[in-house]
């Protein structure tokens, strides 16, 4: 960790994994903010499929680590049990109960043979039930068993004559107790829609939901036929990884306009672009949580849930000299 002012390093925080004949390293980083907008912690994955949490609460830097203990919150492995390697940085959201969901997903796509790896992916959202800004020492915070995360599972459905285009997802519920006596600490979804599926971009949140954008690497296919790269937009839950609303999501009637005429089933769609989407409001669209996930070569109508409203305050200090 550098100070961003003078370029000196202000702390070394090493999780002890890695050697130089199996080198690893750490994805994307997203940093926590408590109440008053101060960093007290950070999450990322590696390339061993550990999803770590640094502690960053202490106000001395030399107090800074791997919290947990110097082990990871959670490690994510396939259906055989094979380590799944995390290179989108996660998000997170605060849960209702304490402490954070952190939502993250497997899959890397920056090696020359990483396009043609066609080992199975997930989807997580972990409950790390740490408050915000305390202390993350205790190892047994953490989430050592993947039996603790309920799995959701996919649907293929066919809307109209069309089928592959438009998924639905299972409605398991996820028993988070009250807090001390929860049976389970998240969920997960293993992306089976087509081989090679992954994420390699931070899952977006909005109005009351998780939006992860996976795709499917281009290549080239038997008879040295080029096959086009593809995209799978989840609207989810954060706190279940299930639909989580009534209504439908996607305008899947293609009308133009979400209503009651829309399968209310599809919570993942299809679509033939790749890289980051911005998440745009629709104007006059009588909902806030209306929007359109723009990217290149897509436009997708989604309709989101309900944007939570909080208050938060922050102290104005003098700001320092440079």
């Amino acid at each position: 960790m550098i100070d961003a002012r003078t370029g000196s390093r202000v702390a070394v925080l090493d999780t002890g994994e890695g050697t130089t004949d199996k080198p690893n390293g750490l994805g994307g980083v997203k940093l926590v903010r408590d109440g008053a907008k101060r960093i007290v912690a950070a999450f990322a994955g590696d390339l061993y499929g550990n999803l770590w949490k640094f502690d960053l609460s202490s106000p001395t830097a030399s107090e800074w680590g791997v919290a947990f203990g110097g082990n990871p919150l959670f490690q994510a492995a396939n259906s055989k049990g094979e380590p799944e390697p995390i290179t989108a940085a996660p998000n997170v959201t605060r849960h209702p109960l304490g402490g954070l969901m952190v939502l993250a997903g497997s899959g890397k796509l920056f090696e020359r043979e990483d396009s043609d790896n066609q080992s199975e992916r997930t989807l997580y959202g972990v409950w790390d039930k740490v408050k915000v800004g305390a202390s993350s020492a205790k190892s047994d915070d953490r989430v050592t068993d993947n039996d603790l995360l309920v799995t959701q599972t996919i649907e293929r459905l066919t809307i109209g004559d069309a089928s592959g285009n438009y998924f639905g997802l299972s409605n398991n519920g996820v028993d988070y107790g009250a807090g001390d006596d929860a049976k389970k600490r998240g969920w997960r979804i293993r992306m089976n829609i087509a081989l090679g599926q992954r994420l390699i971009y931070e899952p977006q949140l909005h109005s009351g939901r998780v939006i992860f954008d996976t795709m499917v690497p281009g290549g080239t296919a038997t008879g040295c036929t080029a096959t086009e790269p593809r995209g799978y937009l989840f609207v989810l839950d954060p706190f279940t990884g299930a639909p989580g609303r009534d209504g439908p999501t996607f305008d899947t009637s293609g009308d133009g306009y979400i209503t009651a005429a829309d399968n209310a089933a599809a919570v993942i769609t299809s679509h033939g672009s790749i890289g980051d989407k911005a998440i745009v409001g629709v104007p006059d669209a009588g909902s806030s949580s209306q929007v359109r996930v723009e990217g290149a070569g897509t436009s997708e109508l989604v309709q989101l849930g309900k944007t939570p409203i909080g208050r938060q305050w922050r102290q104005i200090a003098t700001p320092p000299a440079y």
